[in-house]
């Protein structure tokens, strides 16, 4: 039955004769029912029946058999008077659509839908709220072409279903009969109950809030980030269910394999998690999996659910165009494995060669003391430590002295490091320095048109920088008419790339009334990562503490390991990696290394490996960018396999990957040699290091790593923690060799 939704909201029934009248006749013609959304408070009348539409019924009955006989009329509520409501305590039966009997007088008016009806309702009237914007959504690939989805099915034609929703009433129909069809088979003087709703990507937030809405929830909506990998969603699906109390819907807008609804149905086995699932639109039927709400129409759609069972591959033909699996943009071109090249770790050397070893200047894993409001760092350096050094205060007093013109006086940041700053300067010239809150009550004999020196300990973001030059824009007649030359000085810079340094320097040095100077030590370009899901360390602990709380027994190392990083204590310069097994030792760095000299600890080579990956994320020609739609690109595996053979630079350059980042070759590579270390020299050392990129999910999907997942048994790791937090989805055979 081919049923006509109507877009416009009847407000009165006494207009019901008019919305019929403006019916297009062409579509009037080629239906067989027609659906029209009541306003809210006409609705709560037609739902209950009231009294006072008595009236207005008989009316609209008679409008109906003139205007429309033989048509099926369908009554639902507008859903935008649904969503916008704070509460509503309406019971199943007042939520769903309902027929309109208008050819006998004395029959029963608003009769509800057998499922079947009811069903097939859903279907078109969910096609309808996406009908105008459907044409946006939908890419075909050109000629000769096809696409590999997120989902690693290969199809004709990728949908990109939230492009669908071209305003909120398009959101809100479409949430209303996702709505309805979750209370499909409750009884009608049932309240729904309470459910938490979890949307499968990010850009189905909004559709979700709109269920939650209609559906009259008041839980939170939860969102997946998508498809990074089987093993990356496997564990954030997890974490997911793991703090869910009571029943879930998985609302998926859109799918084609049923891979997602698979991993979900499994690991809320595993957590006993009471879960349904709600596929909102599919192009396909998918085999033995959910059924879509509404099919979407595409003509000449070809599906394949991977690439050995597609028809539209071959070696003569083109290679897929991949879907990004986080933005899910088309990209534009295949993805590229890059190299290291050695040129990436000159311009860190000189600076960890010769200060590298001072205890406490290195620092991975650890919240800034010295910041004005502490924040989490994966990688940085402790500068305070440096500046009690007597070759690293020699340089920055060399520099010092040949600042020219010379200072009058110094204008330093209010932060921890600040008493060391002043010591710093007392110990180069008797001058005068100032933290930022004294220059409105400081008096100084010095020359109204002073030359200013700006003094930190280092610059990452550079904001604190832009503060105090801010402060120097302000007119302060006691200190100065106008200022001859200001200096800004760091002596580290750990800024990502060379362009914020850039930005950072020319917004300094640049349109002032005066004239200023830039000045450093050394640049050793740095991730920013202050966040727990960047920190390599933080998610290591964070798994760490989940796999302790799920396994029966935990291996001392691993269970010691925790208890560090819980701390955040300083892992010390040759157990920032994760611990050797039994039997085995990190040796330092071996003579000849580009990462440093020989006998350079684990902190050092982090350090110049971070800056090194770092360094190549921003590169001018290829950076390192999975994501990027003209040219994604990642790590090569021959990084690993010939070029850095040695373990701990090649542990040090995985740690600063994000999972992304690594490539195919190199997770190939890697899953070998923790399956079998002997594969490599020296590898048996860092199986706990390999293991803890495995959580990460830096090597790759469950088919990917197969059995790699043994080598965590070794450490007291169970087989049930593992598959209650979704890393496998079978039994693992015990057969793990433990050299």
């Amino acid at each position: 039955m081919k049923t006509f939704v109507y877009t416009d909201v009847l407000s009165d029934l006494n207009d019901l004769e008019t919305l019929l009248t403006a019916l297009n006749e062409r579509e009037l013609h080629e239906c067989d029912s027609i659906l029209i959304y009541v306003d809210g408070p006409q609705w709560v009348h037609v739902s209950t029946e009231d009294l006072p539409l008595a009236d207005e019924v008989v009316v609209a009955r008679k409008q109906a058999r003139e205007r429309v006989p033989n048509k099926v009329l369908y009554f639902a509520p507008n859903p935008s008077w649904l969503s916008g409501r704070d509460a509503h305590p309406l019971t199943v039966g007042r939520l769903k659509p309902v027929r309109i009997s208008y050819e006998n007088d004395q029959a029963h008016v608003f009769e509800p839908l057998a499922k079947v009806e009811l069903d097939d309702l859903i279907e078109q009237a969910m096609c309808a709220a996406v009908r105008d914007g459907l044409a946006r959504s939908i890419v075909r690939a050109p000629a000769g072409a096809h696409f590999e989805l997120p989902s690693q099915a290969h199809a004709s034609h990728f949908i990109r279903l939230s492009e669908s929703f071209d305003c909120i009433d398009s959101v809100q129909r479409t949430a209303y009969w996702i709505a309805v069809s979750l209370m499909a088979n409750l009884e009608d003087d049932e309240s729904p109950p309470d459910r938490t709703i979890l949307v499968d990507h990010p850009s189905m937030l909004l559709l979700g809030t709109h269920v939650n809405l209609v559906y009259g929830g008041n839980r939170n909506v939860l969102a997946l980030n998508g498809y990074p990998n089987e093993s990356a969603l496997r564990a954030a699906a997890s974490r997911l269910l793991e703090g869910v109390v009571g029943p879930v819907t998985a609302v998926i807008g859109i799918a084609s394999t049923g891979k997602l609804a698979k991993i979900l149905k499994e690991l809320a086995g595993d957590k006993e998690v009471e879960l349904d699932f709600c596929l909102a639109f599919s192009a396909v039927d998918i085999p033995d999996g959910l059924k879509p709400l509404a099919h979407l129409p595409l003509d000449g759609y070809v599906h394949s659910a991977d690439a050995a069972s597609c028809s539209m591959c071959g070696p003569d033909r083109r290679k897929p165009i991949k879907i990004q699996s986080n933005s899910f943009f088309v990209s534009l071109a295949d993805d590229k494995d890059i190299k290291l090249p050695e040129n990436y770790f000159v311009l860190q050397r000189p600076f960890l060669d010769t200060y590298g070893v001072v205890e406490g200047a290195l620092r991975v894993h650890f919240d800034e003391a010295n910041e004005a409001f502490p924040r989490h760092h994966a990688y940085g350096i402790d500068v305070t430590k440096l500046l009690t050094h007597g070759g690293f205060s020699a340089e920055v007093h060399s520099k010092l002295d040949s600042l020219n013109p010379k200072p009058d006086w110094v204008l330093i940041p209010s932060h921890k490091a600040s008493r060391l700053l002043r010591a710093t300067i007392a110990a180069w010239r008797d001058i005068p320095v100032m933290e930022v809150g004294e220059l409105d009550s400081a008096k100084l004999e010095v020359s109204k048109n002073p030359v200013v020196l700006v003094f930190d300990d280092k610059v990452i973001s550079g904001q604190t920088m832009r503060d105090l030059n801010s402060e120097l824009r302000r007119t302060r007649e006691t200190l100065w008419k106008k200022l001859a030359h200001v200096h800004f000085f760091a002596p580290i810079v750990t800024t990502p790339s060379e362009v914020e340094l850039s930005s950072i320097r020319k917004g300094l040095t640049t349109r002032h009334a005066w004239t200023a100077t830039w000045h450093q030590l050394y640049w050793i370009p740095l991730p920013t990562w202050h966040k727990n899901d960047e920190c390599p360390w933080c998610k290591e602990q964070q798994w760490l503490t989940t796999l302790a709380e799920k396994s029966d027994s935990f291996d001392s190392q691993l269970t010691l390991r925790k208890g560090v990083l819980s701390t955040k204590e300083d892992l010390g310069a040759m157990h920032c990696i994760a611990p050797a097994p039994a039997g085995h030792q990190c040796p330092p760095l071996a003579a000849g290394s580009v990462a440093g000299d020989e006998g350079s600890t684990q902190l050092q080579v982090l350090i110049a490996t971070a800056s090194a990956v770092q360094q190549r994320r921003t590169a001018v020609v290829d950076p390192l960018d999975p994501h990027s739609l003209t040219n994604p690109t990642r790590m090569d595996g021959f990084v690993f396999e010939n070029a850095y053979t040695e373990p701990l630079i090649a542990c040090s350059i995985l740690r600063a990957l994000k999972p992304d980042e690594v490539s195919t070759s190199m997770i190939a590579f890697l899953a070998r040699v923790l399956r079998d270390p002997n594969t490599h020299a020296g590898a048996g050392a860092y199986q706990i290091e390999l293991a803890i990129a495995l959580l990460a999910g830096k090597l790759g999907t469950l088919h990917d790593i197969g059995s790699a997942w043994e080598v965590l048994r070794a450490y007291g790791v169970s087989e049930e923690s593992l598959k209650g937090l979704g890393f496998v989805k079978a039994a693992i055979e015990p057969k793990l060799a433990t050299g």
